[in-house]
């Protein structure tokens, strides 16, 4: 558990937690992305694999070849398909594919390794599906692949070797950015602006109010759908982006590539105010936009804006992400373009994720400033007043945010009378725009038993979340750590914002921003109860600390600071 009300602020010399280790998709997505080639794992076996783990770089990414006793005239292995396999013919050449090559059992790697060793030499990593022994290692060794990672997916051992990475060119130099005139133009690059609810449009009308105080001029270039009065007066509009990845189906959703669709409007972007002094800013990157933007700098050599990239996750798990490693070849694509010495600058939402970016591009990658909402102070709701504080689910009902969760949490409030007394509950029913349906509505089912909880049915207005938001004393995260253990919350801002208490599940990013605010974290519903508790013992106090730390925070999180830092940066300066 973190209790930070009487934590120290970090020290230098307090080491900073460590990025989680990556899970097999990003790894095998990271072996892939150097070659910028499209990866295929290709699975050798002697009988026909059960699963292909269509997974990992979707199904048309797949393959399986059985291997063949030796050619008794010749000794060369024989390849087929498994009978019945509707896969298509593949061109394994070198240059057209980058290979994973996956064992299932060890007669086939040594079979391959004496008699076709082109499948190690031209592999971008190797996946062993069994302990391999001192013997495949020194093989592979020889081959080339020196990292190795374990799994233990579904139970099942794998072993993973790698090629070392591939050296990236070198740090950008300073002193080729000073000559840069200061920022006059800010460019807002958003599609989801217009299309969608959420935190899109708090985002841009913020930065807008950022750069108008240092009087920078703003364009936002949005969805096709943005309604007329919606953007300030002072704001020029370009409705570029004829669809964003809330436009797909959910059965589109991987399969479909919008980032043609967004590249012609960055291409008609550039094309119009492409300048020295006008900053591009993406402050919320998906799959598609990588691959847009990446499309774009490659076909125009010239660009002399700064570009700003933010990244609020990894790319596993960006929102509308392309199948398989695209997204993450993207970034490789860009980190490695001409662009990067001065065009084109990555920013990170968390420090954790920060540090994983600049691990793994070999170039620090800084967080982002803090932005905080514009918040209002409200009276204390009667329920405070009568000391009985509001713990508060607020957001879209995603599994990934532990909305699936909530039942056997709340199981925990209802039978402990201090805490069912004590606690007004919360609960937003925001059926997630992706998801099973289903068993969100069996949570919600089981939620609803409890009286102590008030439901807020279905998506709030700007206004009444904010209203909401004020009611709530105490904010509950209970983020799946597998999705946010590198990405941010935007909640966790309005909380820290608002003055509210937060108490999050522990591994997530946000344990990296205790100092912020009053934040507590709890492994198991036991725990979270317990905290649940020392909260109601000491609300007064705690609530007052975070009104202090709600105070400081909004005095540093401006939307001034934030434009500053993107001008400092793109002149050689220091982003804090």
């Amino acid at each position: 558990m973190i209790d930070t009300r009487n934590a120290p602020s970090p020290s230098p010399e307090t080491p900073p937690r460590p990025p989680a280790p990556d899970d097999l998709v990003t790894c095998l997505a990271k072996a892939a992305a150097p070659s910028g080639l499209p990866p295929l794992l290709l699975t050798l076996s002697t009988t026909p694999a059960r699963n292909q783990l269509p997974h990992v770089f979707g199904a048309d990414r797949t393959l399986n070849l059985l291997v063949r006793p030796a050619d008794p005239r010749t000794g060369a292995l024989e390849f087929s398909l498994p009978e019945g396999s509707t896969s298509a013919a593949v061109d394994l050449r070198p240059g057209v594919h980058a290979l994973v090559v996956r064992f299932v059992d060890p007669a086939t790697l040594e079979g391959v390794a004496l008699k076709a060793g082109r499948w190690l030499r031209e592999a971008a990593a190797i996946m062993l599906q069994f302990a391999p022994t001192e013997k495949h290692v020194a093989r592979l060794s020889e081959a080339g692949f020196s990292v190795t990672r374990q799994f233990t997916p579904g139970g099942r051992a794998t072993t993973l070797f790698m090629r070392p990475p591939v050296p990236l060119p070198s740090s950008r130099d300073p002193a080729r950015l000073a000559g840069r005139p200061p920022i006059r133009r800010l460019v807002i690059v958003d599609p989801c602006l217009g299309a969608a609810a959420g935190h899109y449009l708090g985002y841009a009308n913020r930065l807008t109010e950022g750069a108008a105080a240092l009087g920078v001029d703003v364009v936002w270039a949005c969805h096709a759908r943005l309604s007329e009065e919606i953007a300030p007066r002072t704001v020029a509009v370009r409705r570029c982006f004829p669809r964003c990845f809330f436009d797909l189906d959910g059965p589109d959703v991987g399969v479909v590539d919008l980032s043609e669709e967004l590249a012609g409007g960055w291409r008609a972007l550039l094309g119009e105010l492409d300048d020295d002094g006008t900053h591009f800013l993406v402050h919320s990157v998906d799959a598609h936009q990588l691959r847009a933007i990446a499309d774009v700098l490659d076909a125009s050599p010239d660009v002399r804006s700064a570009i700003h990239v933010n990244f609020q996750t990894s790319p596993r798990f960006m929102p509308g992400r392309l199948a398989g490693a695209e997204a993450h070849g993207a970034v490789m694509r860009l980190r490695s373009s001409t662009h990067w010495e001065r065009s084109l600058f990555f920013w990170s939402e968390t420090r954790r994720l920060g540090r994983w970016l600049s691990e793994w591009l070999g170039e620090e990658i800084p967080a982002a400033p803090f932005l905080a909402p514009p918040t209002q102070d409200h009276p204390p709701s009667e329920d405070v007043a009568r000391k009985r504080p509001t713990l508060a689910y607020l957001g879209e009902g995603r599994p990934t945010k532990g909305f699936l969760d909530l039942p056997d949490l709340l199981d925990v409030i209802g039978s402990n009378q201090w805490l069912r007394g004590g606690l007004k509950v919360v609960v937003q029913d925001w059926r997630p725009f992706r998801g099973d349906p289903v068993r969100h509505d069996q949570a919600i089912a089981r939620i609803r038993e409890h009286a102590f909880v008030e439901i807020v049915e279905g998506v709030l207005s700007p206004e009444d979340y904010e209203e909401q938001l004020a009611r709530s004393d105490v904010l509950l995260l209970p983020y799946d750590p597998a999705t946010y253990n590198l990405q941010g919350s935007g909640i966790l801002i309005e909380g820290f914002s608002r003055g509210s208490i937060i108490v999050a599940r522990a591994e997530i990013a946000a344990e990296d921003e205790a100092e912020q605010g009053v934040l507590f974290t709890y492994r198991d519903p036991e725990e979270l109860g317990r905290i649940l508790s020392d909260i109601l013992n000491d609300f007064e106090g705690l609530r007052r600390r975070a009104r202090e730390k709600a105070q400081d925070f909004r005095g540093r999180a401006t939307a001034d600071r934030y434009v500053s830092a993107l001008d400092n940066r793109a002149r050689g300066g220091s982003p804090a």
